[in-house]
């Protein structure tokens, strides 16, 4: 099943053109300042400044795509020397990528490189060669070379998978797709009918979704959770709904929503504190991350394996 994403990938990173942008040489935009003080404790932002730039690659279906690439700077706004675990995030339908920078912001600060792509028509599900295009600019990443980023990169643990309602869906394709995808998230998620998730079992994934969730809703969140083959865990966050993971909530989304219980800010802090203790311990292999998992303390969220 896996060798159709690694083909295209390949291809989406040979393909020259007007479609195309070298790598960056400097941030675009620093989004957020280096701080020291900031320790990244209890779902908080990490020690990092956050340098973005937008990526163009060509794709097979369409005029090419834009990719949001973020990585860690320093406070000269200097790349922080080092290879970092890396992770693409895939918005939701008719959600615009911009709406997760909130997120990619936070991974980043805490020592991520984070490709948000963006899609056609915000619908990923119809075509998902903007995330097939982020895993092949995270390949040229960790590749060394004359490029500022160059190197900036670590595969060793694989590339986290991060998706968003329907962009879990295709997320969880991805991960199916290609062996090299080391984690899978989602974010009020469930993978579709016909996914055979079992076919990655002993893969690490993790599955957050919010309580009050009238979208994705927790019982069927729970019935998808269940498909997966461990290691698994699932974060059920108290008085979160569906779009608590997105900025810019519109009208129309609110009335296909629950009602959320809790400020905004207190449920991402307690869902982020489950997401950054997986990602560190899957994607970094950090001793304190895998801590955190095995203890299963998580303040605000119900824990299952």
């Amino acid at each position: 099943m896996k060798r159709g994403w690694r083909g295209l990938a390949v291809a989406a990173s040979l393909l020259l053109g007007g479609g195309c942008t070298s790598l960056p040489d400097a941030p675009e935009v620093i989004r957020l300042a280096a701080d020291a003080t900031r320790l990244g404790n209890d779902g908080d932002a990490g020690p990092h400044g956050v340098g973005c730039a937008a990526v163009r690659r060509n794709t097979h279906l369409s005029d090419g795509a834009t990719l949001h690439l973020c990585w860690p700077v320093d406070a000269e706004q200097v790349r922080v020397p080092g290879a970092f675990p890396a992770a693409i995030l895939v918005p939701g339908g008719l959600v615009s990528a911009e709406r997760y920078a909130w997120l990619q912001t936070h991974l980043v600060s805490r020592g991520y490189v984070v490709v948000l792509p963006e899609f056609p028509l915000d619908l990923p599900l119809l075509d998902a060669e903007p995330a097939v295009a982020a895993r092949a600019l995270l390949d040229e990443l960790a590749t060394t070379g004359d490029a500022t980023l160059a190197g900036s990169v670590s595969l060793t643990n694989g590339v986290g998978v991060l998706g968003h309602s329907l962009g879990g869906v295709v997320a969880t394709q991805r991960w199916l797709d290609d062996a090299d995808l080391g984690a899978l998230v989602l974010l009020a998620s469930f993978p579709a009918d016909a996914d055979d998730v079992q076919a990655r079992a002993g893969d690490p994934v993790l599955v957050l979704s919010g309580a009050r969730d009238g979208a994705s809703t927790p019982v069927e969140v729970s019935a998808g959770f269940e498909r997966f083959g461990t290691p698994r865990w699932l974060g059920l966050v108290s008085g979160m709904n569906h779009y608590d993971w997105t900025d810019g909530v519109r009208d129309d989304e609110r009335a296909g929503d629950q009602a959320a219980t809790r400020p905004t800010a207190a449920s991402r802090r307690d869902a982020l504190r489950l997401l950054d203790a997986f990602l560190d311990a899957q994607l970094g292999g950090d001793p304190q991350g895998w801590a955190r998992l095995d203890a299963g303390v998580f303040p605000g969220v119900e824990l299952r394996r």
